[in-house]
């Protein structure tokens, strides 16, 4: 025991007793009595753990370890150690969730609980509460392995009032930033730009006109994968919207301008691709 100890100490003492494990990756690594690898002593069979100092001999070619209490060399390709075990398990993690979710693609619904403050309207300013119902599509650029991600949307939007009928075309463009993630789920805080190409704005049966609109949404994204290919995911989010569009020439004033600001949700059914 007492040469065992002072061989630990002999080998580890100077580096201030830093060890750590390793496997034996060949399937006969050989031992060393020295750490120029000139004689050998012996061999290890492939499988086999062994505490290693933490730093290499002869330039990184070879790690000491104590083998039947003798200070012993074994070189660096036959073994690996736990460190390195673990980052290949944490890049395989990886992989795993960069194939799994990789890029998406999907279709849902959507809903936006909005406010609508008309600055000048057919008749006069006014304000009301208006639910505004949809469909779309949904494409999201990503990798697990990165903490940040892009998404766009396309989808299509109506609400009515009394006399009002409002329609929207919009596209829609995030930018995600991952808050937790694992190999199931993913949830991120995201932000981004509203666009609205499409505008159509009709009162009564007086008239019907196009126009357009632009704003910001931000909002919190809970994306899950259930399968191979197919995932799901929430987004509850605000959005502002302003809308413009130049009315007949014979309403005065001829031109309806509107803020749009409310709640967001949308839920929408996705499927990896390469």
């Amino acid at each position: 025991m007492k040469i065992f100890i002072l061989l630990l100490g002999l080998l580890y003492g100077i580096q201030g007793f830093c060890i750590s494990w390793a496997t034996v990756t060949s399937k006969k690594a050989i031992i060393f009595s020295d750490i120029y690898m000139t004689s050998k002593i012996g061999f290890i069979r492939g499988g086999k753990k062994i505490r290693i100092s933490d730093t290499p001999r002869n330039e990184g070619r070879v790690f000491p370890f104590v083998y039947k209490n003798k200070v012993v060399y074994i070189a660096r390709e036959d073994i690996q150690t736990s460190k390195e075990l673990l980052e290949l398990s944490s890049a395989v993690e990886r992989v795993k969730k960069d194939k799994i979710f990789s890029n998406l693609v999907g279709v849902g619904f959507n809903s936006e609980f909005q406010s609508i403050e008309s600055k000048e309207s057919y008749l006069n300013t006014n304000t009301e509460k208006l639910n505004f119902i949809g469909f779309g599509l949904s494409g999201h650029v990503l990798k697990m392995s990165k903490s940040y991600s892009y998404r766009g949307v396309l989808n299509y939007q109506k609400a009515s009032s009394l006399k009002e009928d409002y329609k929207l075309l919009n596209f829609d463009f995030f930018y995600h930033k991952q808050v937790h993630a694992n190999m199931r789920s993913k949830f991120d805080f995201y932000s981004g730009l509203l666009l609205s190409p499409l505008f159509t704005y009709k009162y009564a049966d007086d008239f019907s006109k196009n126009g357009l609109g632009y704003g910001i949404g931000a909002g919190l994204y809970y994306l899950y994968h259930f399968s191979n290919n197919r995932s799901i995911d929430f987004d509850l989010g605000v959005r502002y919207r302003k809308l413009s569009v130049k009315l007949p020439s014979s309403v005065n004033p001829n031109k309806y301008e509107a803020t749009l600001l409310g709640a967001s949700v949308s839920m929408n059914y996705l499927f990896r691709y390469e």
